[in-house]
């Protein structure tokens, strides 16, 4: 898609501002999120979709470095499972069964609310914050389409995408923190390309842990 060719543009821009403003004791992290994937409502060309698995296990791994209290840059992949469709019609007037796959790469600034400085520090409270995501994915989508005069087909694209996701997360320990994070990864894939023919609107859901390599709390 045509407005997706400079997505990562001003987001290395903002990248480049957060690591001149770093102090020295900036922070760095890893962690991952378990959860399931969703594409809403499946869709392709006009197809009578008879069954529908719209949702499937997915995993979400990242590292990462907090170079402010408010502010974490974070790169990861994401592996959103696979999904499927049976019915008839389609392109080809005939019935069929589909399964649709993606991953993607992506690059995040991390915006934090930590809830020690809107109720004060000490208490179960001030180990909560909330954080915003806002970056750009590189996805990569297959197909394998079955139809039933047809035969098999195997086709996919790939392009970059703005995402953006919001979520809460609990410090353990001063090291160790959990969180829940909600991720949408927009459209994946172009239904009018001939390689394609599929664009679904994924997004993932999950519950993570992060482990931080420094003295402050960790990050989500």
């Amino acid at each position: 898609m045509s407005k997706q060719a400079s997505v990562s543009t001003p987001l290395a821009l903002l990248l480049g501002l957060g690591l001149m403003a770093a102090p020295a004791q900036a922070e760095f992290f890893v962690g991952g999120t378990i959860g399931e994937s969703d594409i809403g409502s499946y869709e392709f060309d006009g197809a009578d979709v008879l069954e529908n698995d719209d949702s499937d296990a997915a995993y979400h791994v990242f590292v990462g470095w907090r170079p402010l209290t408010w502010l974490a840059v974070t790169a990861g992949y994401a592996d959103l499972g696979e999904l499927s469709a049976a019915g008839d019609g389609g392109g080809y007037g005939e019935a069929f069964t589909d399964q649709i796959e993606a991953t993607a790469w992506d690059l995040s600034l991390i915006g934090i609310l930590p809830f020690e400085q809107v109720f004060g520090e000490g208490g179960l409270l001030s180990r909560f914050s909330a954080f915003a995501q806002l970056g750009a994915a590189r996805w990569d989508q297959d197909i394998s389409y079955m139809g039933e005069f047809s035969g098999p087909w195997s086709g996919g694209d790939d392009s970059t995408n703005f995402i953006y996701g919001l979520g809460i997360a609990f410090a353990i320990t001063e090291r160790i923190g959990v969180h829940a994070r909600y991720v949408d990864y927009g459209d994946i894939g172009d239904e009018d390309s001939d390689e394609s023919g599929h664009e679904q609107d994924w997004s993932m859901l999950g519950l993570g842990l992060t482990m931080s390599f420094g003295s402050a709390p960790p990050p989500p």
